[in-house]
Parts: C-alpha cells; sequence; structure tokens
C-alpha cells in the first residue's frame, strides 16, 4: 500500500490523501456492513415474530391448564 500524504487545508487542519484503491475497498466494506445489518435487522423482525407467537400460545396453554387444575380439584372435592 502507498504511503499516504497529508494535504493542508485553510485553517491549518491536515487530511490525509487517500488512495483510489483504498477509498474503494472502504466503500466495498460499508456496502457489506450494509447488507450484513439489513439481513440482521430482518431476522430478529422474524425472531420477534416468533416470539410474540410462542407468548400468545403460553398463555392459552397456561389457561388450559388453569382450567383443567380447577376442574381437577372440584372433582377431588365431590369424591371426598
Amino acid at each position: 500500500m502507498p504511503a499516504e500524504s497529508t494535504t493542508s487545508v485553510s485553517g491549518g487542519n491536515n487530511i490525509p490523501s487517500v488512495s483510489l484503491e483504498t477509498l474503494l475497498s472502504l466503500i466495498h466494506y460499508y456496502t457489506l456492513a450494509e447488507s450484513e445489518t439489513l439481513k440482521l435487522q430482518q431476522r430478529l423482525q422474524l425472531l420477534r415474530q416468533e416470539y410474540v407467537k410462542l407468548q400468545t400460545r403460553l398463555a392459552e396453554v397456561e389457561r388450559d391448564h388453569s382450567a383443567l387444575a380447577a376442574m381437577a380439584n372440584g372433582n377431588l372435592l365431590l369424591i371426598k
């Protein structure tokens, strides 16, 4: 990789000059990172939807369990 030089800008700030190859590499890396971010966001959305479905199903099962337990408890009281 060629050595980077600096360019002085008004105000005394030194900005490194970067080769075109380096800039293209950074753009490529940024594009890949952006693509991966989008994929991860989509996967996270699917996981959230699945979580909501599972929470809903859990609430149904708990409700059914409570009803069955109450019925069984009532039947036990009748037997005694």
